[in-house]
Parts: C-alpha cells; sequence; structure tokens
C-alpha cells in the first residue's frame, strides 16, 4: 500500500508488519534513508547528501552505539581525537560538528516520529547531542591560510569605493565564503536566469560545481566581465 506523508517520516521509512532480524541496524538504515528524502524534499542534491551521510556513518562507526543511545558526551570524545589525533583544522570540525547537528535535529524533530519509533521498538529514543557547549564556536571571520582567502563585506566595499574614485577596473576575482543556504539560493538564482557558471576558474568544467575542502564552489561572470565566486568552506580547510 503507498504510503504518502512528510518525506523523511518514520511511518514512512518503517515497513509494518515485518520482523527484521537486526532490528537496530534495520532503524539506523531507515532513519538514513529518511534523512536523505527530508533533505531531497529542500531541494539538495546528492553532492551535499552524500558526504553528509558518510559523515554520519563514521560518527556511528566511533561511537559504537546507536543513535538513540548517542549523548553529548560522544561529542565530547569524538571533537578530541579529530583535535588531537587527527589534527584536522577547526573549520573542518566544526563542519562535521554542523552536519552532525543536522542528523540530530532531524531524528529528535517530532514531526518526524523517530524518538516514538525508537522508544516503542527499543525503550530509548534520540536526544539532541549537539549543543554551544560541546561544539567548536565561529569566532573568527576566516581560519584558513590569511594569502588565500575570499573578500570581506568592509573590504570589498572599499575597493569598490576605490573603484569609483579612480575609473575603470580591470577583470577580477572575487570570492565570498558563505553558508549552505545562502549557497542554494545565490546557485539557484544563476541557474533561473540562465547564466553560465563553472567549477573551475579556467572554464574547463562548465555546468558543474566544486566540491573543494568538502563543501561547494561555483564561479561566473558578473555583467562588467569580474569572475564571482561563492564557497562554502574556506580554502584549505580541508574535508
Amino acid at each position: 500500500m503507498l504510503r504518502i506523508g512528510l518525506a523523511g517520516a518514520a511511518s514512512v521509512e518503517l515497513v509494518d508488519g515485518v520482523v527484521q532480524l537486526r532490528p537496530q541496524e534495520a532503524m539506523v538504515e531507515a532513519m538514513l534513508r529518511g534523512w536523505r528524502a527530508q533533505q531531497n524534499a529542500t531541494g539538495l542534491r546528492a553532492a551535499t547528501i552524500d558526504p553528509r551521510e558518510r559523515l554520519v556513518r563514521r560518527f556511528l562507526s566511533f561511537t559504537n552505539e546507536f543513535p538513540w543511545q548517542w549523548g553529548p558526551g560522544h561529542v565530547d570524545e569524538w571533537t578530541l581525537t579529530l583535535t588531537t589525533e587527527d589534527r584536522l583544522a577547526p573549520a573542518t570540525i566544526r563542519g562535521y560538528q554542523t552536519d552532525l547537528r543536522l542528523f540530530s535535529e532531524y531524528l529528535t524533530d517530532a514531526r518526524y516520529g523517530w524518538a516514538k519509533a525508537c522508544q516503542d521498538a527499543f525503550g530509548a529514543f534520540p536526544v539532541p547531542i549537539c549543543h554551544e557547549w560541546n561544539t567548536i564556536a565561529h569566532l573568527n571571520d576566516y581560519e584558513g591560510s590569511p594569502e588565500a582567502r575570499p573578500l570581506s563585506r568592509e573590504e570589498l566595499q572599499r575597493f569598490l569605493d576605490y573603484a569609483d574614485d579612480h575609473g575603470r577596473v580591470h577583470s577580477q576575482h572575487y570570492a565570498f565564503l558563505v553558508g549552505e543556504d545562502d549557497f542554494d539560493a545565490i546557485w539557484g538564482r544563476i541557474r533561473e536566469r540562465g547564466r553560465q557558471f563553472w567549477a573551475d576558474p579556467f572554464r574547463r568544467r562548465p555546468g558543474e560545481i566544486n566540491h573543494g575542502d568538502g563543501g561547494r564552489g561555483v564561479y561566473w561572470d558578473d555583467p562588467d566581465g569580474h569572475v564571482l565566486e561563492i564557497l562554502t568552506r574556506p580554502y584549505g580547510s580541508g574535508g
């Protein structure tokens, strides 16, 4: 029987009347399917969703616990490992924590019904695990290499003011570090308006975006011939 409901809801992903040989593993796979469906419903592409799922699977492996058994302490231990053993940059760790937070928020959102499903099946339910006190705060505007960073809004405004005072400016490259939602909105407008875009500044990969440092990036031309770029992860932050 076809089920119609909220994309990603437990009621849609779980199959009634079927006895699973490994019910815990089956529940996890249903959660991940549901999360993918929920993200697809918001317009996100596989290029964004796939790395997020891999990250969650890495966290599952690290904790050796199921999502309804996770707690904030697991995030503390994982962050410590990423910092002291893997020696990842703060921006990279914060990106990982953001992806994990999104999954946790999805599971604990009552609209999707995963807490009730887990309580009924296992007598436990998912709780929020990422908080301000156990995740890395964004304290600096830019944490990558200072030799290769996007312009800040203030620097860009000063440059444009200078250009207005000194006449025509030759073609330049302007890069903007943006969040995932802003990237989706800007990239959507580029496509809606039929603008050409590239995954690289040399225009060798038309109609594509890149996934440098584990994020997303795209290039296009403005009406004055300048090369514009948006990216969701700082240059050199890893991924």
